[in-house]
């Protein structure tokens, strides 16, 4: 496939994800619980893997907690 039209075709994509994606309405979170939970080498000490995935939806509280865990900032 030449390089044009290739380019063409990932403008043409991210115009339409743009598109998309502005008519989503934001998702307003509760703030994250920092208080109780394990001990952190209790954590490390029983992570583990998983192939398995449950079909039950995602507690908001429980996704709040995790991307604030995630963005990296803690104080």
């Amino acid at each position: 496939m030449p390089k044009k039209t290739l380019l063409i075709i990932a403008v043409l994509f991210c115009f339409v994800s743009v598109s998309i994606a502005a008519d989503l309405a934001p998702v307003k979170l509760p703030a994250p619980d920092m208080k109780g939970g394990k001990p952190l080498m209790q954590c490390l000490n029983d992570r583990k893997s998983d192939r398995s995935f449950s079909t039950r939806k995602l507690p908001v509280q429980i996704l709040s907690n995790l991307l604030w865990a995630a963005c990296g900032i803690n104080r």
